[in-house]
């Protein structure tokens, strides 16, 4: 049985009471030494600004989503935080390239095909 709006969002009430908890008794700590024991272990990618603004977002979200009554957003918002730990843990390469200086020098202005050239492209193929 799938469940409710309101037993969604109280599980992401609590979720968001005991990691804030956690927050505050771990004030003094690196998230990566006490966030693998709460309910969002992938924070561990984040520095303590970041798991900061992870938690004002949580809770501003959650009370969006019961505003509302949907937790589409707070949702989203959370597979968001999980894909850009993903990011930061497993692919240097897409981290360093997204953070890196930009050269305007190297910059190209790309335009769409014409339709000569889709037409074109469309023959050879």
């Amino acid at each position: 049985m799938p469940n409710t709006f309101q037993q969604q969002l109280a599980e992401r009430v609590g979720q968001l009471a005991r990691f804030q908890a956690a927050l505050e008794a771990n004030r003094d700590c690196p998230p990566s030494t006490w966030v693998g024991a709460s309910d969002f272990p992938y924070l561990a990618a984040f520095d303590r600004d970041g798991v900061e603004e992870f938690a004002r977002e949580l809770a501003a979200y959650v009370f969006d989503a019961e505003q509302h009554g949907t937790v589409e957003n707070l949702e989203g918002n959370l597979r968001a935080w999980r894909s850009t730990a993903s990011i930061l843990t497993s692919e240097p390469e897409v981290l360093a390239a997204m953070t890196a200086d930009i050269d305007p020098a190297q910059i190209v202005e790309v335009f769409p095909p014409s339709e000569a050239e889709v037409r074109a492209a469309e023959a050879e193929a």
